[in-house]
């Protein structure tokens, strides 16, 4: 028997509806005796859903307005009463409402409503910030199955517009289940579009042992899991040049007072975004004091899954923001200020081994301040060419001086002698270094001598010492024949181009091999029309199509030349199609069809194969436009026009 609660006949009403259950998946809330009988442990769960919500409730300074869809037995929703404005729980199945009805009756939660409805129908009625809190746990994995892949992210999608937070549990193709089949490869997939996730923790389940995580996703607010708070932007790329440089594997929010830089370690930069947050995350521990030119970490969280870093917000802009925008600044007094606060740094025994103009602020006090902390180290050696802080500043210095969008990239070149800068100054300033042996540089040494430099002209007499010459030609060296950031670069930001002319390939291939059935079915329609033997004409169609099937053939093997380094011309495949379009007009020449629609029908046909042809070929030739070899601008950077 169950404990009384209240009324007995209440209690025996709810005894009723619990046995009229075809599963009991969640426990009953407020009936302890029930618990055990529940085919899924739901108290780990819970316990974090609280804690979302009571964050929430902590933000929003007021109770909350949850929407539970699929709410099963209710158990969620009903521990939620007593910090929510509203409850609305949604359920396909009539017994499970009317067990939830029940149970708000005999709490007395009056402010918990459930309904009987599927997921895609109610979500369409949602208006703009209809609730707080969205509960979706092991729900979207049947809308899936039942309705697509791409309409359940567009159902995610309007949850996530209309809601402050989803808290979602979703199920993993890997799980040995019939509905596994309709699920995307990667869980994280659908969700693509909601701007912020943080996975809280994974759960097994009574079906297998695959965990499912349990997501925070929002588009407007972040979560860590202890801390919550709002942003107003947010963005996947760190800076104008970085073209897809960190795979989509770190996200940036922005709100009034801080910036909110998201890792994840669920990709195949898990390595990278570790490291450089394992830094970030020392020193947040340590409760290091940097200069003021460095914003403050406020807060810094982790979890096998992603790591969170809040940091200070600046006002301003980054530098390379400002130079992508054709914005105005003195070169002298950035490199000036540069030099300062690069000394400074040195001075505590600190380097910035990556001090590119996406990492240097203006803020609006005319300060620079450096950004990417997990950058800043105790080692002169930076993690790709030159290898060495001194070098690096030295090629920072005509970043800054050339100032052109177009002539910047995320990969260092061998800009390092006075005679590629134009600025009198700073080509004596660079002379002065390489005639100081590079062992003895330190950035105290590069401020003294830009303080030097000013007071020379350039027409000063200054030689190179002669064991930085060796030191010169090592540099070159090592970048031409070990530049792993320079292939890294390349393969990232050409991957997306390779990926759609290989799925726009398959989709041509498939389209070729429908149209020859297509052809097929005709000619059999011609044979029972007409007496005459039509065998040539189909050896002719079929003929034709495999010269076709060539062609696409063709295209595959130079996709794939491409993806090696390789030029070639796209003249030719204009040539093959060309004369692939010449038998075809010989072959309606020579054999007319019978029917006049039929040729018509055919014809269009050939003409949208064309068609995509002609884009499949312009692809290539924008491809082969932005790709020259890795050696031809090498050459373009060491001996500039």
């Amino acid at each position: 028997m169950l404990n009384s609660i209240g009324n007995n006949n209440v209690s025996d009403k709810i005894n009723r509806l619990v046995e009229a259950l075809p599963e009991r998946y969640q426990p009953i809330f407020g009936f302890e005796d029930f618990t055990s009988e529940a085919e899924r442990e739901s108290s780990d769960r819970l316990a974090i859903v609280m804690n979302i919500a009571n964050l929430l409730v902590k933000h929003l300074q007021r109770p909350i307005r949850v929407l539970d869809l699929g709410c099963a037995q209710g158990f969620f929703s009903l521990n939620l009463a007593g910090i929510s404005e509203s409850i609305v729980g949604i359920d396909y199945l009539d017994k499970n409402v009317e067990l939830c009805t029940g149970l708000a009756e005999f709490h007395h939660f009056e402010h918990v409503k459930f309904y009987e409805n599927d997921i895609a129908s109610f979500v369409s009625t949602l208006e703009p910030d209809s609730y707080d809190l969205v509960l979706g746990l092991n729900v979207f994995h049947h809308v899936c199955h039942a309705i697509g892949y791409d309409e359940t992210k567009r159902i995610i999608n309007k949850i996530a517009q209309n809601s402050k937070v989803l808290l979602t549990e979703l199920a993993l193709k890997e799980e040995p289940l019939y509905w596994a089949e309709s699920l995307p490869d990667n869980v994280y997939s659908n969700l693509d579009n909601v701007a912020y996730q943080y996975t809280l923790q994974m759960f097994a389940t009574h079906l297998s042992d695959v965990a499912r995580p349990l997501i925070f996703s929002s588009n407007y607010l972040w979560c860590d899991g202890v801390n919550i708070g709002e942003f107003s932007s947010w963005k996947d790329e760190p800076h104008e040049y970085s073209h897809g440089y960190h795979l989509n594997s770190r996200r940036y929010f922005f709100s009034e007072s801080n910036v909110i830089k998201c890792y994840y370690f669920n990709n195949g930069q898990k390595q990278n975004n570790l490291q450089e947050f394992q830094k970030e995350y020392s020193y947040f521990k340590s409760g290091h004091t940097f200069p003021s030119f460095i914003p403050a970490i406020v807060s810094c969280t982790q979890n096998t899954w992603q790591g969170v870093v809040v940091l200070e917000k600046v006002e301003g802009e980054l530098l390379s923001s400002r130079i992508a925008a054709g914005g105005d600044f003195s070169h002298k007094d950035i490199i000036s200020n540069l030099l300062t606060n690069v000394t400074e740094l040195e001075k505590n025994g600190l380097y910035h081994t990556d001090l590119r103009i996406w990492n240097i602020f203006l803020a609006k006090d005319t300060q620079l301040n450096f950004i990417d902390i997990g950058s800043i180290t105790t080692d002169i050696r930076t993690t790709s060419w030159p290898f060495n802080v001194f070098v690096d500043f030295i090629i920072l210095v005509q970043d800054v001086i050339k100032a052109h969008s177009d002539e910047i990239t995320a990969v260092r070149y061998p800009f390092l002698l006075d005679t590629w800068y134009d600025e009198s100054q700073v080509k004596v300033w660079i002379s002065l270094i390489w005639s100081t042996p590079h062992s003895d540089w330190n950035f105290k040494l590069f401020l003294d001598l830009w303080n030097k430099a000013e007071q020379l002209s350039e027409s000063s007499n200054i030689d190179i010492h002669p064991v930085n010459i060796k030191y010169w030609m090592k540099l070159v060296e090592t970048f031409l024949v070990f530049n792993p950031r320079e292939e890294k670069f390349i393969n990232s930001l050409f991957q997306k181009n390779f990926f759609d002319y290989h799925y726009q390939l398959s989709g041509q291939l498939e389209k070729t091999t429908n149209f020859i059935y297509s052809l097929d079915a005709k000619v059999k329609e011609f044979e029972a029309d007409n007496s005459k033997n039509l065998s040539s004409i189909e050896d002719k169609i079929n003929e034709m199509y495999k010269e076709y099937h060539d062609a696409v053939g063709y295209l595959d093997k130079r996709i794939d030349q491409l993806n090696e380094g390789n030029g070639f011309s796209v003249a030719t495949i204009d040539d093959k199609l060309n004369n692939f379009d010449d038998k075809f007009s010989s072959f309606s020449d020579a054999y007319n069809i019978s029917s006049e629609n039929n040729r018509k029908e055919l014809t269009e046909k050939i003409v949208m194969l064309e068609q995509q042809c002609n884009q499949l070929t312009k692809q290539i030739e924008i491809i082969n436009t932005k790709r020259p070899s890795l050696l031809q601008r090498i050459i373009d950077k060491l001996l500039p026009k």
